[in-house]
């Protein structure tokens, strides 16, 4: 509804002795336009809450967890070995939304990882014994987003079990 009103008025002319009609409009083009436009405001801003509303960020369960890929006998959960020996890292993770989900792995040292953005991916432990900070973020495409975090102590003598 726009909210035009219009009226039909009938005039005679005595000269010609012609009738005319007229129709005339009581609303001016501006409150047409405005009347529209808050309209179209107050549903996008419905349609934005709404979206945001039923958008639900990841769900991480638990810690990163390291698994062994070395080979050589190293049981799960260490004794670790330092010295570029590869490692599965994961995170558990779900959203309740179903959204395709994206991973941002930093930190782990200087050798870091052999894919970024996987999930499982491989960590490639340090050659120095130190604290490592393994980290990952992770998306949902849609704004939502969570992380986490897990301190790695690496022995500084070979064949100590890594530390969690």
């Amino acid at each position: 509804m726009c909210g035009l009103n219009l009226s039909t008025e009938t005039t005679t002319s005595t000269t010609e002795d012609t009738e005319t009609d007229k129709t005339s409009v009581e609303a001016t083009e501006e409150e047409t336009v405005a009347e529209v436009t808050e309209e179209e405001t107050a549903a996008t801003e419905e349609e934005t809450a709404a979206t945001e509303e039923e958008n639900h960020p990841p769900e991480i369960t638990g810690n990163i967890i390291v698994e062994n890929l070395a080979g050589d006998g190293t049981p799960a959960g260490g004794p670790y070995k330092r010295g570029q020996i590869h490692y599965r890292v994961r995170v558990d993770v779900s959203d309740p939304d179903g959204d395709s989900l994206t991973y941002e792995w930093q930190g782990g040292g200087p050798y870091g990882y052999t894919d970024l953005n996987a999930n499982p991916t491989e960590w490639i432990t340090p050659d120095t014994g130190g604290t490592f900070y393994l980290y990952v973020k992770v998306k949902d495409g849609r704004g939502g987003e969570t992380d986490a975090g897990l301190n790695v102590n690496m022995a500084s003598a070979e064949n100590h079990p890594l530390k969690f």
